[in-house]
């Protein structure tokens, strides 16, 4: 059983969008407090920033390779662990009846420093037929990811509470729905 950590930054470096170096901060915050939380027999951790100093870009298309070289190569029992900050995002998807209401299904997605969406449905595909016995856990740090992994079997642990769902309001932040998985 091997345990793999990937974590990406998209800052976005170069365009209007740049976060500046925080999804790089952030993403190493992170990684620090999962080394001393968890034993990782490989850790891997890509920023822009970086990149984007070698004269390279995060493209949407190099990151889907790399989440496929990694995904492709998980033996039975390997766990990945994958970790994304950066800039998040919605789009419009089709139109829908939930019961009897009429609802857009919003495409979710995360953004590479192309500026290029990775919708849900192209990292759904991606786990679709994933052993069993492996795991992959995927943690955002974007806007819009709530709906980022659609159409699979989700587990919670027996005690853990589902996520929520806040909706910003002229009074704060309000509690709107569970998500229930």
């Amino acid at each position: 059983m091997t345990n793999i950590l990937l974590a990406v930054a998209a800052d976005c470096t170069g365009t209007r969008r740049c976060l500046k170096g925080k999804a790089a901060t952030s993403i190493h915050y992170i990684v620090d407090h999962m080394e001393k939380t968890y034993k990782f027999d490989k850790v891997r951790i890509l920023t822009d920033v970086v990149l984007s100093k070698k004269g390279k870009t995060l493209t949407a298309k190099g990151l889907l390779e790399l989440l496929k070289y990694y995904i492709g190569k998980l033996k039975p029992g390997d766990n990945l662990v994958f970790i994304f900050a950066g800039h998040g995002a919605e789009g419009s998807g089709c139109w829908g009846t939930i019961d009897g209401v009429e609802t857009l299904d919003a495409v979710h997605g995360i953004v590479a420093s192309d500026l290029e969406m990775i919708s849900s449905e192209e990292l759904t595909a991606l786990l679709e037929g994933l052993d069993p016995s492996c795991s992959v856990t995927i943690i955002t740090e974007a806007c819009h990811s709530s709906g980022l992994i659609t159409g699979l079997k989700h587990q919670l642990d027996g005690n853990m509470s589902p996520p929520y769902t806040y909706e910003d309001a002229s009074t704060g932040w309000q509690h709107v729905s569970s998500i229930y998985l």
